[in-house]
């Protein structure tokens, strides 16, 4: 199984601490290998970086759990209300003391929260992540006791593309326990026992229930000293079965301490909930039925990229027993192809692989003896195949050729990554749409627990929360019976994780309708930001903070005009519209195939046209005020009998906002572009407003090039209908 001591081997350069510090250091840096290494580091952090503050600005990121990173370690800066968060009844500086004691990493990291950045959280991700392969090299240079292997299995972790899954997903605590793990196991070979027991400890605090792992490795480590002294008759390693034995008891007790901490912070329910958040790795929504081919197809290619070697070596496929369980034993999709991949739970499985590479490795190397003398009975092609791939460095190019076919499928910067079947879409950052949600975020006070806003919407926290540390988020809480009435009386009925239901007050609002937030769902009807934003602002109670470009920021009471004010303006070109269903005689270079696609073409004509619909589109959400509608028409035939519907519709047609006739004689010249204009008030947000030609008659050819949206003025909810016409 292997002990805490690798076989004897001749020291290689820079293996042993001769020299102090510093003079180490300048050795290592004259290294090759290490200069290699150092900069194949400094290109994945950089990357990766770069990728995670790109998803940031193209606002793809999200509250769960980019958000929630900051306000854990921001918790810890504000111990005057740590009440909040800590167990219910106790002192604020008892609750603070349980809290540091339940989540000690989040502490340590909680001067990240007077920084205020979220591009600083991903950063410090990505380069902890890359650095990883550090602590590895220097495991795998000892246990090998050669440098190239050890580079090719540090480049390998940084290729393996389960990986590059926990950076692509926002930021998470669990994401550290990959270094950490492996800079305790380094100090543990070394037999540097308290820095040991220091990282191995800090990575399971990392985040629940990763503590378990430490204890199952302590587990491990008892169970070969046993069998390294009892079985195999080796000896005893007192220091190495002393550091097991305190590691086990110190692991087990703080696992502990985390169970009733969280079931005290849950209330009456928190048992259920506890098992749950262990039994899902930290998860506690969403789960349904996994096929066993998916669970399969998950534990190939966790193991498939490393050849998998883990599995032979024992005490790392012990370690990989959780994940295994987690994979074929829960149905959480979080385990499930491809989700798992490009989310934070690789992390829990990461450096066992990369440990069992090196140990089956060492294992494999007695296939290859040093300075052998190959006998005739040893000449056969069969032996030398099996002593080729047996020697370390081979068996490291081997992994990393492997490693970089499954990236080039299965990463973002994968060339076939658009055709495999886990493909990433790299966003494009939009900093000017960016910064100016940040500016319409910052409206809100920052001392108000009681703000609605999306799962888009990271950059709402922190803030002090009023509910077992639950932002107001729609698409993730359960909010029951979502009604105007709710808004009217300021209370919406919203059923925690743990089971309880509470009526919670919304005194500010924040939407963006043109991102994914808006309609994303949650389990329970109405769950999203659509028929919220609908209800409290038809309620009359609330008025527009201020408007940035279609987004909206409520207050409730407020009456006055908005703080901030940037008009909703666009033009969709005639290819964003959509083509009826017509006999293709009747329309030139355009097509229908019964589904609302885009035209495609530059201009939509209608020749000898007699029909309802002569377009529609383009199918947007639009917040409330006064619209003007400009299209960007042009016909062959000035006859006043030709004639058409310029309207205005919301809700795919079910609401009419406003509508205006034309005929030919309102052209003034033939063959020429020329504009009409459509003035509206829309009452409220609508979700699929198109501006279509209805009512069509027209002998020649119409045609149109595009429609200009321009937003008059805000809306207010107490402006009627009648007022639209003024």
């Amino acid at each position: 199984m292997g002990s805490l001591t690798p076989d004897p081997a001749p020291p290689t350069p820079g293996t042993q601490p001769v020299f102090p510090l510093w003079k180490r250091l300048r050795e290592e840096l004259r290294n090759p290998y290490v200069l290699i290494l150092l900069l194949s580091v400094a290109v994945y952090s950089s990357y990766w970086s770069w990728l995670a503050i790109s998803r940031d600005y193209a606002m793809v990121t999200a509250v769960y759990d980019l958000g929630l990173f900051l306000q854990h370690v921001w918790v810890f800066t504000q111990p005057g209300s740590i009440g909040l968060y800590g167990l219910p009844g106790l002192p604020a500086p008892v609750a603070y003391l349980a809290l540091t004691v339940d989540q000690p990493f989040e502490f340590l990291l909680s001067p990240l929260a007077l920084l205020n950045s979220y591009s600083t959280i991903l950063v410090l991700q990505s380069i902890a992540l890359g650095a990883g392969a550090l602590p590895l090299y220097a495991i795998a240079r000892k246990t090998l006791s050669s440098d190239p292997p050890a580079l090719l299995v540090s480049l390998a972790y940084l290729l393996y593309f389960p990986l590059g899954g926990v950076n692509w997903f926002d930021a998470h605590f669990i994401a550290f326990f990959v270094p950490l793990f492996l800079l305790g196991f380094y100090f543990l070979i070394h037999r540097s026992f308290r820095l040991a027991g220091l990282f191995l400890l800090l990575a399971g605090t990392t985040e629940y229930p990763s503590i378990l792992l430490v204890v199952l490795f302590a587990l491990t480590l008892l169970g070969e000293a046993v069998l390294n002294g009892r079985i195999l008759k080796r000896g005893w390693d007192l220091p190495a079965l002393k550091f097991s034995l305190i590691l086990f008891v110190l692991s087990l007790l703080f696992f502990l301490y985390q169970f009733v901490y969280l079931n005290s912070y849950l209330g009456p329910q928190g048992f259920a909930a506890t098992v749950h958040l262990g039994a899902s790795g930290g998860v506690s929504i969403g789960s349904g039925p996994i096929s066993i081919r998916n669970r399969i197809t998950v534990a190939l290619l966790i193991l498939a990229p490393v050849l998998f070697l883990p599995v032979l070596s024992p005490r790392w496929l012990v370690m990989l027993s959780p994940i295994g369980y987690l994979v074929f034993g829960t149905t959480y999709f979080g385990y499930s192809f491809p989700e798992i991949f490009r989310s934070q739970y690789s992390a829990v499985f990461i450096p066992f692989v990369f440990l069992g590479v090196v140990y089956a490795m060492r294992w494999l190397r007695r296939f290859y003896p040093a300075g052998e003398v190959r006998s005739v009975q040893k000449s056969s092609r069969l032996y030398s195949v099996r002593r080729r791939l047996s020697q370390p460095s081979y068996l490291g190019l081997a992994v990393v050729l492997t490693g970089i076919l499954f990236a080039s499928v299965f990463q973002p910067y994968g060339p076939l990554n658009d055709q495999g079947p886990d493909k990433f879409v790299v966003p494009s950052a939009n900093l000017a749409r960016f910064n100016e949600i940040q500016r319409l975020e910052s409206l809100v006070p920052r001392d108000t627990p009681y703000v609605l806003f999306q799962n888009d919407m990271p950059g709402m926290l922190p803030r002090p929360l009023a509910y077992l540390d639950t932002p107001l988020v729609t698409g993730i809480g359960d909010w029951q019976n979502v009604s105007i009435y709710d808004a009217e009386v300021g209370h919406f009925p919203l059923t925690l994780f743990t089971g309880h239901t509470v009526n919670t007050s919304v005194e500010y609002a924040v939407d963006d309708p043109y991102n994914w937030g808006f309609l994303a769902r949650g389990t329970a009807f109405n769950n999203s930001m659509y028929p919220f934003i609908r209800d409290l602002y038809g309620s009359g109670m609330y008025g527009i903070l201020g408007e940035i470009d279609g987004m909206l920021a409520l207050e409730r009471g407020y009456s006055g005009v908005p703080l901030l004010y940037s008009p909703f303006n666009q033009v969709f070109p005639a290819r964003d519209l959509w083509v009826p269903n017509l006999p293709p005689s009747q329309w030139n270079n355009a097509s229908w195939n019964g589904s609302k696609i885009p035209s495609g073409q530059n201009e939509i004509s209608a020749t000898n046209a007699d029909s309802m619909h002569a377009w529609d589109g383009p199918g947007l959400i639009l917040s409330p005020g006064k619209y003007e509608v400009r299209f960007s028409l042009m016909t062959t035939n000035l006859s006043p009998q030709n004639h058409i519907s310029l309207v205005a519709t919301g809700d795919n047609g079910k609401d009419v906002l406003g509508a205006e006739s034309i005929n030919g004689s309102n052209f003034t010249q033939a063959n020429v572009w020329t504009g009409f204009n459509l003035t509206f008030y829309a009452n409220n947000t609508y979700q699929l407003v198109s501006f279509p030609g209805l009512s069509i008659l027209w002998r020649g050819t119409l045609s149109i090039q595009s429609i200009t949206l321009t937003q008059l003025s805000p809306g207010s909810p107490r402006y009627s209908d009648t007022a639209s016409s003024t």
